[in-house]
């Protein structure tokens, strides 16, 4: 146990004059490239993308009793404050409503069957036929899922009307069938039109809980990470077998070894990065800024760093190299951070990309980052980066062993 702890840290006082050299220069770079990713971004929110739906309705001129009832109903929806918002909707002949459609001055034109207003309120299934073109951009595309969630609101509303009507005539109710069903259509169209709040003006942000600014503090530390571990890739990457065979010999096993080196570099990380954390709150506590890292938090930020570090002497270790390690690991921090969302939000990138980043430890390590700066950490995370760094450290020690075997 005495040599462990004096190899512990040995290790750790010769990762701490690597850390002094490589600080300034891993800070420079992060800036150049956040720069580029965050302008990115910025062009990505900049302009409107969505306008007022311009509709077009048609009912048929012939049927007078039908066109009374269907211009009350459209006046009501019309003056209503959600819709007056969305959309704006006039009354058009089938052909112009058509013509115009193809001109795209119209993003949807609704043709209304006769004795739709009826066929509502008394269960019948209708169809109103929505006419849109599939070049009309955003705002008929957004009609369209306004109009799939109003379906599905109307086939709630009949379900309820159909399962009430049989369980009054299983159980002798026929005589309130009328009374009940009038009392349920009251119910329906006071819920249909009291759905302001879903119109309320929201923010809605592909950055989730965080905002842009954190959003990209949270990524640069990720990325402030990787870049200063490339210093040590000399170190960790070319290997002495010579002194591993004298550490072995005072009973430092080689499993014992690799645990020492993911220990010791963490610990290196956790020295310098919670320095700064305590250093930039003392700060905001005398300057008063908005910022409180949660003393529970670093056991957190323990426990990421421990991860990481693992996967870092991986790294370095298939390489066998310093220059293979730093270009592996340069290259990796780019291609992972980028996959996991962290240059780009993943609301702005394929569905191919997002489906690949929920298994990439990148993800875990960004959203927990979020979490220790501007939440709290979980005992779930912290073992999910203890099953990490085991999972790193295991497939480290199985190259090694395989490589001794072929040597």
């Amino acid at each position: 146990m005495k040599f462990f702890l004096t190899y512990l840290f040995l290790s750790i006082k010769k990762n701490i004059k690597i850390c002094v050299s490589s600080l300034f220069s891993s800070l420079l770079l992060i800036a150049l490239v956040l720069s580029v990713a965050f302008l990115g971004t910025k062009l990505l929110y900049q302009d409107q993308k969505i306008g007022s739906i311009q509709l077009g309705f048609y009912t048929d001129p012939d049927n007078i009793e039908d066109e009374d009832t269907n211009a009350t109903a459209l006046s009501v929806i019309e003056n209503q404050d959600s819709i007056a918002r969305l959309c704006t909707i006039q009354k058009y002949d089938y052909k112009e409503g058509i013509s115009l459609l193809k001109k795209g001055q119209l993003h949807a034109f609704v043709v209304m069957p006769d004795n739709i207003i009826n066929d509502i309120i008394y269960g019948e299934n209708t169809p109103i036929e929505v006419i849109t073109m599939g070049e009309s951009g955003l705002e008929s595309f957004l009609f369209t899922e306004i109009c799939s969630s109003a379906a599905i609101t109307l086939s709630s509303a009949q379900a309820c009307i159909y399962s009430v009507t049989d369980f009054c005539r299983a159980h002798g109710y026929r005589s309130n069938v009328r009374e009940v069903l009038d009392d349920l259509n009251m119910i329906t169209i006071r819920y249909a039109f009291s759905r302001g709040p879903y119109f309320n003006q929201q923010k809605v942000s592909a950055t989730n809980q965080l905002t842009t600014l954190q959003y990209y503090i949270v990524s640069a530390f990720v990325l402030f990470l990787f870049l200063f571990a490339i210093p040590f890739a000399k170190t960790y990457a070319e290997t002495s077998h010579g002194f591993s065979k004298k550490l072995n010999t005072v009973g430092i096993r080689p499993a014992l070894q690799l645990m020492t080196d993911i220990v010791s570099l963490a610990l290196t990380f956790f020295l310098f990065i919670g320095a700064m954390i305590l250093l930039l709150n003392i700060i905001s506590s005398v300057a008063g800024f908005a910022f409180h890292f949660k003393a529970v938090n670093y056991i957190g930020l323990f426990f990421l760093l421990l991860s990481m570090a693992g996967f870092f002497i991986l790294l370095f270790r298939i390489c066998q190299t310093s220059m293979g390690g730093v270009n592996l690991l340069f290259l990796s921090s780019v291609i992972l951070i980028f996959l996991s969302g962290g240059f780009v939000p993943l609301s702005f990138l394929p569905d191919s990309i997002k489906s690949i980043s929920s298994f990439l430890p990148t993800t875990l390590w960004l959203t927990e980052a979020g979490n220790l700066f501007w939440g709290q950490t979980t005992l779930e995370a912290n073992l999910k980066f203890i099953l990490l760094s085991i999972l790193f450290g295991s497939i480290t020690f199985l190259i090694g062993k395989r490589r001794e075997r072929l040597a």
